[in-house]
C-alpha cells in the first residue's frame, strides 16, 4: 500500500509539472494583433508604422510605372491616418492609382481588417473601382 501511495504521488506531480508546462508553452505564444509590421500582397510590400503605411518594396507593373514616372517612391506613404476602431479593424485612406496613366488619383477611405491569427489584413477600399479588395499577408 506504501508503493501505491508513491506511486499516486509521483504520478500526480508529474500531471501537475506537465499541466504547468503545456500553460507555460501556450501563454507565451500569443498572437500579434498589432497592424505594426511588414506585409506583402505579391505586388506590392508595406511597413506599417503606428498610424501609416508605407511603400518597403514595389513589384508590380503599375505602381514600378508609377514610381519611374515620379508620382511615388519607397518610403513613401500607400496608407495614412490609419486608427483601430476594434479589436482586429482599423479604418485608413489609402493612396489610390490610375492605371491607364499611372498618375496618383488621390486618398480613398478604407478598412483594415485583421485575421485572428494575426497572419493576414483584409483592406476594402471605397472609390477604388478596378482593386478595392487586397489581402495582405504578415512578413514580420
Amino acid at each position: 500500500m506504501k508503493n501505491f501511495f508513491k506511486l499516486f504521488k509521483i504520478i500526480t506531480l508529474f500531471t501537475a509539472i506537465s499541466f504547468l508546462m503545456i500553460t507555460c508553452v501556450t501563454t507565451n505564444n500569443k498572437v500579434n494583433t498589432s497592424l505594426n509590421g511588414v506585409w506583402d500582397r505579391g505586388d506590392i510590400v508595406i511597413t506599417f508604422i503606428d498610424s501609416n503605411g508605407i511603400f518597403t518594396e514595389i513589384k508590380s507593373d503599375s505602381w514600378l510605372r508609377a514610381r519611374n514616372n515620379g508620382n511615388i517612391s519607397i518610403g513613401d506613404r500607400k496608407y495614412r491616418n490609419i486608427t483601430q476602431t476594434d479589436n482586429l479593424i482599423w479604418t485608413a485612406q489609402e493612396l489610390t492609382l490610375n492605371s491607364r496613366d499611372f498618375s496618383i488619383t488621390g486618398w480613398s477611405n478604407c478598412t483594415i481588417t485583421m485575421d485572428e491569427n494575426g497572419q493576414t489584413i483584409r483592406i476594402l477600399t471605397q472609390g477604388d473601382v478596378l482593386n478595392p479588395d487586397n489581402t495582405y499577408t504578415r512578413v514580420e
